[in-house]
């Protein structure tokens, strides 16, 4: 046995292995936390837990074809290494995801419109360095629509408190 063809052997890269693993935890958390929630609503035809659902059951298809692509050693090998990013990178998907993170405990406790607006201003304003006032004006437009689209066209249930 040549050692040249052995060194031309696709192999399977730790970071496909790790990261289809990890996609594939997320998203199957994701679904059966969304099952829980339900796909019919009481008051409404679609049910909280049915859009998460779909998001989380498609994440769940791409981990495994990333899981079925790396087992078959088929990703194909990046033309320029990949880096980590640097500190103000990490600084970005940290607050993101915070962000994120942040708004789906308080979705049931903090008001809709005022979730969707802070999400978007600390996205905007901290993450892609937007000014203050942009970030504020797209957040009460961002929210408006989410509102009008959600509540009042979709008839969805979400956590409004009156005024």
């Amino acid at each position: 046995m040549s050692t040249g063809a052995r060194r031309d052997a696709p192999t399977r890269h730790p970071r496909d292995i790790w990261g289809s693993a990890a996609t594939i935890a997320v998203a199957a958390v994701a679904l059966e936390r969304s099952v829980s929630y339900g796909f019919k609503g009481k008051n409404q035809l679609v049910g909280p837990g049915l859009f998460p659902a779909i998001v989380a059951a498609a994440l769940l298809l791409a981990g495994a074809a990333w899981a079925w692509q790396t087992w078959r050693s088929a990703v194909p090998e990046s033309e320029e290494p990949i880096e980590w990013p640097d500190a103000g990178g990490t600084r970005r998907i940290l607050l993101t995801a915070g962000a994120l993170l942040a708004a789906g405990l308080l979705f049931d406790v903090v008001d809709f419109r005022l979730t969707i607006f802070a999400v978007t201003v600390v996205l905007l304003r901290f993450v892609f360095g937007r000014s203050l006032l942009l970030s504020a004006a797209l957040g009460v437009v961002l929210a408006v629509i989410c509102y009008l689209g959600l509540a009042l066209g979709l008839g969805m249930v979400l956590p409004v408190f009156r005024w």
